[in-house]
Parts: C-alpha cells; structure tokens; sequence
C-alpha cells in the first residue's frame, strides 16, 4: 500500500487542478469520451471513457489530495495528542486544513 509521502510525491508533480471535465460524443451511447483541462493551462491533463469516471477524476485533482492529506495529518497530530499539552494547537491545525480541503473541491 503506497504512504502518504507516496501520494503527495505524485500529486504534487502531477498536472495542478482545479480541472475541468469535457466530454465529447462518440455517436454510441455506451462510450462517451471524457477529458479534463487545467483551468490555468487549457492543456489536457487525462481521458475516459465515462461521464461518471470524468466526474470524479475531475473533482479529485491533485490540489483536493493534497488537502486532503493534509486533513489525514492533522487529525493523527489530534489522536496522538496526549489530552493536554499540544491538543489546541492540533486541533486548530485540523479546523484549517478542513476549511482547505472544502475549497479545493
């Protein structure tokens, strides 16, 4: 299973987000083709070939899983607080990187 110093690795050299799905008709309605956009860039980034597929890898561009570990972070520094000193501040950290991770999306 990869670490989270796995994951950040490939989402910070990843294409950055927020990305955007575009789908074009194939003329079948089984296969749909799906593809995302940087919105800084206009560059395609990845294809699919279901809206619903799009959808997600869309909306879990790698600036979502960067906030998101972030998150994972901050609440191991909340578990592994020992009910005093330290447990504020890891709280505050966790409060900030929730705020994060929700505008990202």
């Amino acid at each position: 299973m990869p670490s989270t110093d796995d994951l950040r690795r490939k989402a910070e050299a990843a294409t950055p987000g927020p990305w955007e799905q575009s789908m074009a008709d194939t003329g079948n309605p089984e296969y749909v083709n799906a593809w995302w956009q940087d919105k800084g860039e206009g560059q395609d980034v990845a294809n699919c070939e279901t809206a619903e597929d799009g959808a997600f890898i869309a909306a879990w561009h790698p600036g979502v899983a960067l906030a998101a570990l972030k998150v994972i972070e901050a609440a191991d520094l909340v578990v592994d607080c020992d009910g005093a000193y330290g447990c504020a501040e890891a709280e505050v950290q966790l409060d900030a990187a929730l705020r994060e991770w929700k505008e990202a999306k």
